[in-house]
């Protein structure tokens, strides 16, 4: 991302059906299905009444039974005896699979992880929200994802999210059966985390002198973890991010001996050793202990635009990378960073095996010389994916036509690939900085 933009990516899976599925009896539905076949005759939404679900699904049925109500005005009851809509635990070839069978007395769902389970969810209440509380069709419905990562990236950094608003978009992202939520918490504009050992750092990082209406927005470590709890409910994962050791700003409000001097207050001085030693324990706080507030499977680092202005610093950049990449790994996280090794290409070797890169423009990470070097790609290219409102850099809104039409995650800027398991899918939305 360029440093003046980029407040969510949306790692896009909403693959527009052709036409002729469209069309096929007023069927639609976002993304598109594996594999539908239709059946002759109607189920009426009236005999849906109950529901049953495996044990070990119950908290995240109840869930999902309270969103029915909520967006179809569907009360049902749960776990009855003789269910109208029967959830079974299967086995499945592949995570998140699930069959969704619509016959005349009921509804069969079939999963093989709960995440299945809520993507079979989500194509019922389309299917529910397209009948206008009539009928709906008879049909079976296999259906898998073809990206294994697919979600949004918002950037609480330049604009505060609430926890309640960002709960809210979770739900929304399931109901389109994306499960990722990026959340950018660092960059220049605000510093939206607390840390118990440096209780001034959110306050001085998130204090604006001039609008101070806006300051003082940050989140607690109760309000992450239960955001990441909610989310989980509804299969979303959270990556949380601290972009380090550029769009520092806020940060070097609060401790300015450690910005550069030479390359600006928004870069970390990498020649100061205690850079090291602050940034260790900061992430040791949200990463250590049998609860850790980044309770999920992956951690952003960062690692966005750092100057290159000279071989000496960009090496230091380059260990940089590596060091945060290994000291998250060693809770358990796997590591994600932004691409930039073409734009700081050196000697100093960087970790690249299961680490996630976003290739978001091609000049800061030639796409194919980061595959070629082991990283798995998010694509998500600027010129394609960025929305950045009235800032006259990057567009108002996507170009959904041509998207729909011509664009396929493969597209990497100009380059194209093969859809491999390393390309995953993304989009971006931004204010203006």
């Amino acid at each position: 991302m360029i440093g003046k933009s980029y407040i969510f990516h949306l790692f896009l899976f909403l693959l527009i059906l052709p036409d002729s599925i469209y069309s096929q009896d007023n069927i639609c539905l976002i993304p598109q299905v594996e594999s539908m076949v239709r059946k002759k005759g109607t189920l009426s939404i009236e005999r849906l009444e109950s529901i049953h679900f495996p044990d070990e699904w119950k908290n995240t049925g109840n869930l999902l039974v309270s969103d029915l109500k909520e967006l179809a005005n569907l009360s049902v009851m749960v776990n009855a005896s003789n269910p109208s809509i029967h959830v079974k635990k299967v086995k499945m070839q592949e995570p998140e699979m699930y069959m969704l069978e619509i016959t005349k007395q009921g509804i069969i769902i079939e999963a093989g992880d709960q995440t299945g389970m809520i993507h079979a969810f989500s194509t019922l209440l389309q299917l529910i929200l397209g009948s206008e509380g009539k009928e709906l069709p008879r049909l079976i419905i296999h259906d898998k994802p073809r990206f294994s990562y697919r979600g949004v990236m918002i950037d609480c950094s330049r604009h505060f999210w609430t926890i309640e608003q960002l709960k809210k978009y979770t739900k929304q992202l399931a109901f389109f059966k994306l499960n990722t939520l990026h959340l950018h918490l660092t960059d220049n504009q605000g510093w939206r985390l607390y840390l118990d050992q440096y209780p001034d750092l959110a306050f001085k990082g998130t204090y604006y002198r001039t609008f101070e209406d806006l300051s003082g927005h940050y989140y607690r470590k109760s309000e992450l973890q239960e955001l990441i709890n909610y989310a989980a409910m509804y299969g979303i994962e959270i990556i949380p991010e601290i972009d380090i050791p550029a769009h520092s700003l806020a940060f070097s409000h609060y401790k300015p001996e450690l910005g550069s001097k030479e390359y600006g207050m928004d870069h970390l001085d990498l020649f100061n050793p205690e850079v090291y030693t602050f940034f260790d324990a900061l992430f040791k706080e949200y990463l250590e202990g049998e609860e850790p507030v980044f309770r999920g499977n992956k951690v952003h680092v960062g690692t966005d635009e750092y100057s290159n202005a000279k071989k000496e610093v960009v090496e230091k950049f380059r260990a940089f990378t590596d060091h945060y990449i290994r000291f998250v790994e060693g809770f358990g996280k796997q590591a994600c960073v932004w691409g930039a090794l073409t734009h700081a290409k050196g000697e100093t070797p960087v970790k690249s095996e299961n680490v996630l890169m976003s290739a978001w423009y091609n000049g800061y990470a030639d796409p194919k010389e980061m595959i070629k070097q082991g990283y798995d790609l998010i694509s998500i290219p600027d010129g394609y994916l960025y929305i950045v409102p009235a800032a006259g850099y990057y567009y108002d809104y996507l170009n959904t036509e041509m998207l729909y039409k011509e664009w396929t995650p493969a597209h990497v800027g100009k380059e194209v690939f093969a859809l491999y398991r390393y390309i995953a899918v993304a989009f971006c939305v931004s204010r203006k900085a």
